[in-house]
């Protein structure tokens, strides 16, 4: 079938062949998928038809509806280069193209992704041994020799996706009455749920895992779970944590749990390592952690990103002016949770300094994607305070 050109009518009475989108551009967001965006500079158009080459002649590889202005093209093969191009069309016709825009995927390699908690809730002894307390906006840790003040708290992981593991860390959000550790330990069975889960019937503390001084403000503790994690991919897949008071001080550590209203200060693991083939981790699609950890809860979990120099973005939250730790910066684009792209950093953007001015932008969650020159991509959630 031949092409039907920018000024070639097939059709419709009076109308008008849509004006040719611009500012097509291609990023890489993982070794299988590249993303796209342009501009849709036409107010009449039935949709946008995208093709794509390696080499040789473009082939149309999907049409997308009015006022569509990005495109995730997935299934590609690691380290190719690929080229794209798009165009509007109506019942008049096609229009012109848009400018060519070209991409590389990524070698591949291991993941790097926020894991929110599946299930959290407490327990608490003593006369209180019955009572479930799955639906409470809290978590509560405190040991005493008195069961009815005791308290503890589970949480439930999904690792299922996941062949190995080469890291896994811990984040909860909160503060205790004095400074103490809060202990963390394996605990089993994993069949417990939220709802259910009483003293009574609870889960048994078993090997214990690690530790973190938790303070008097609310502020992100970190624990190393990385052993435990690497245990439970070889059984069930199921990751059950339980935290507890071991030093018994009769102090309070509140936490904040799901269904707490500020959700984005849930508990939440950040997880690096490869996934079986198609899959990947299991990760909520709702508002993630401002926290100190990598997220891509809004987009695809198997996006790929180099375990080897950690990039981290402090202060976060932050007021406006973002650090980043890590020098070889090319891009750095930024998100609403809604998927709207609301700012662009390009390298001359950067000037050679390791600072994001994010000072314009409403208080809220925001997703950050970063692009480096040696052609890695990081994720990372921040929050923007006033």
């Amino acid at each position: 079938m031949p092409d039907i050109g920018a000024h070639e009518f097939i059709g419709g009475s009076g109308s008008t062949i849509p004006v040719a989108p611009t500012g097509m551009s291609a990023a890489p967001a993982s070794s299988s998928q590249i993303d796209l965006a342009w501009t849709d500079n036409s107010t009449n158009e039935d949709g946008f038809r995208i093709e794509r080459k390696t080499t040789g002649s473009f082939t149309e590889i999907a049409t997308v509806g009015p006022n569509t202005t990005s495109f995730n093209d997935t299934g590609l093969s690691a380290s190719t280069s690929y080229t794209y191009r798009v165009r509007a069309y109506n019942t008049a016709g096609n229009s012109g193209y848009s400018n060519e825009a070209s991409a590389t995927t990524s070698a591949g390699g291991n993941t790097t992704v926020d894991i929110f908690v599946a299930e959290d809730a407490y327990v608490r002894g003593g006369s209180n041994a019955s009572t479930n307390y799955g639906s409470a906006t809290t978590l509560v840790v405190k040991e005493s020799a008195n069961l009815s003040f005791t308290r503890r708290t589970f949480l439930k992981f999904d690792l299922t996706s996941y062949t190995s593991i080469s890291s896994a860390r811990l984040f909860v959000y909160g503060s205790a009455q004095q400074g103490m550790n809060i202990n963390a330990y394996k605990v089993s069975p994993d069949t417990w749920s939220e709802s259910t889960i009483t003293w009574n019937n609870a889960p048994t503390f078993g090997t214990y895992i690690g530790a973190a001084s938790v303070g008097t403000s609310d502020q992100w503790y970190e624990i190393d779970v990385t052993s435990a994690a690497k245990d439970e991919i070889t059984g069930n897949g199921t990751f059950s944590i339980g935290l507890k008071d071991d030093a018994v001080l009769i102090k309070t550590i509140t936490l904040f749990s799901k269904e707490n209203a500020q959700s984005q200060f849930r508990a939440y693991l950040v997880v690096t390592g490869s996934t079986g083939a198609g899959s990947g981790a299991r990760v909520s699609s709702s508002s993630a952690p401002a926290g100190p950890g990598p997220a891509v809860s809004l987009m695809t979990p198997e996006k790929n990103v180099s375990s080897t120099i950690e990039v981290r973005l402090y202060p976060n939250p932050t007021p406006g002016i973002l650090n980043v730790t890590k020098a070889d910066i090319d891009r750095v684009e930024v998100f609403q949770l809604n998927g709207a792209l609301v700012r662009v950093f390009d390298r001359s953007d950067l000037g050679g300094r390791n600072e994001i001015d994010l000072l314009s932008l409403g208080t809220g969650v925001y997703q950050v994607k970063i692009y480096q020159q040696n052609g890695e991509l990081t994720f990372r959630r921040i929050m923007k305070t006033n």
